[in-house]
């Protein structure tokens, strides 16, 4: 995993792109180790028009991004929050089929994220359907405060089974779920902490 001074050195920089996967940066790619840091200062996209049609498998019994919403008494507690929130309008922007709510969870400079959103879009115009559950978060804590708005920190987080199928029915990708450590820069932009950058 690259350093705490890398991860803001890395803003700005690409993301390679491996297929589809690099495309769903948070759920997948990040989390199976396939992307990096993608911070570029490119403005958002449309939400899709055609849904994304998503059947949820059998949930685990850990904590999910989902339903953990704890109160952010201090900026670490909330800048903590941002991340449980991020993964929980993730996980819904699948389930609802639109990307609309999740794009609030994140900066404009957040690139892997916003190829996150892009990609839910491009699966449901193509009429692609995806079969997964919640995200799971693990050991969320907060690691260094660069400087006065930003926060850095770094959770153990559990992708899901997943399987996507395109209009027709065929299974175009399948992975299990998989564990990983990742790291992520919260940011407070007029009193709201966002995602600016995800890393892993």
């Amino acid at each position: 995993m690259p350093g705490q001074g890398r991860l803001f050195a890395a803003e700005g920089e690409a993301v390679m792109r491996r297929g589809w996967k690099t495309g769903y940066a948070v759920l997948l790619s990040v989390l199976l180790g396939l992307g990096g840091v993608g911070c570029t200062t490119q403005s958002s996209v449309s939400s899709p028009t055609t849904p994304v049609v998503v059947t949820p498998s059998t949930s685990t019994t850990s904590v999910t991004a989902s339903s953990a919403t704890p109160t952010a008494t201090n900026d670490d507690e909330a800048a903590k929050a941002a991340v449980r929130k991020f993964y929980a309008a993730f996980d819904d922007a699948i389930q609802k089929r639109e990307t609309t709510v999740f794009r609030t969870t994140f900066t404009v400079g957040c690139r892997i994220c916003k190829e996150d959103a892009q990609k839910i879009d491009d699966l449901a115009r193509s009429g692609s359907t995806i079969e997964t559950s919640a995200t799971q978060i693990h050991e969320l804590a907060v690691d260094q405060h660069p400087d006065a708005v930003r926060t850095l920190i770094s959770a153990r987080l559990t992708s899901p089974a997943l399987v996507v199928k395109d209009a027709a029915g065929k299974v175009t990708f399948q992975s299990s779920a998989q564990t990983g450590q990742k790291s992520y820069i919260a940011i407070k932009k007029e009193g709201v902490w966002l995602i600016e950058g995800v890393t892993g």
